[in-house]
C-alpha cells in the first residue's frame, strides 16, 4: 500500500502534484532547479518548470550536460552549484535551505 501511494505521486497528471506549482510560486526564492540536458526521463524545460513557474529567476535554474536520470545526484557539477547557492544565501543572511525540486516530467 505504501509503495502504491508513493508511486501515485510520480504519474503524469498526479492529483498529489497539482497544488505543488502554486505552493512553490508563493516563495520562489526557496527553490532551485537542476536537470540534465540529455536526460531521457525529464525534458529540461519541464524539470526547470519554465512553463509552470515562469517567474523563477534564471540564476535558480541549472542545466547540466548529463545523460541519465541518476547522474545528476552523483554529479560534482551539481553539488558545486548547490554549494554556490548555499554560499550565496549565507552571504545574504537569508539561508532558507534551498529545496531541489523536480516538477513535471
Amino acid at each position: 500500500k505504501r509503495d502504491r501511494v508513493l508511486h501515485s505521486w510520480m504519474v503524469e497528471n498526479s492529483l498529489h502534484l497539482q497544488p505543488l506549482p502554486s505552493q512553490m510560486q508563493r516563495n520562489l526564492s526557496k527553490y532551485r532547479f537542476i536537470t540534465g540536458q540529455l536526460d531521457p526521463m525529464v525534458r529540461p524545460g519541464s524539470a526547470l518548470c519554465e512553463t509552470t513557474l515562469p517567474d523563477v529567476p534564471l540564476e535558480h535554474r541549472f542545466v547540466l550536460p548529463h545523460l541519465s536520470h541518476y547522474n545528476i545526484a552523483a554529479s560534482a557539477w551539481a553539488w558545486y552549484q548547490v554549494a554556490q547557492w548555499v554560499k550565496t544565501e549565507e552571504g545574504r543572511g537569508s539561508l532558507q535551505r534551498p529545496i531541489l525540486q523536480e516538477c513535471g516530467g
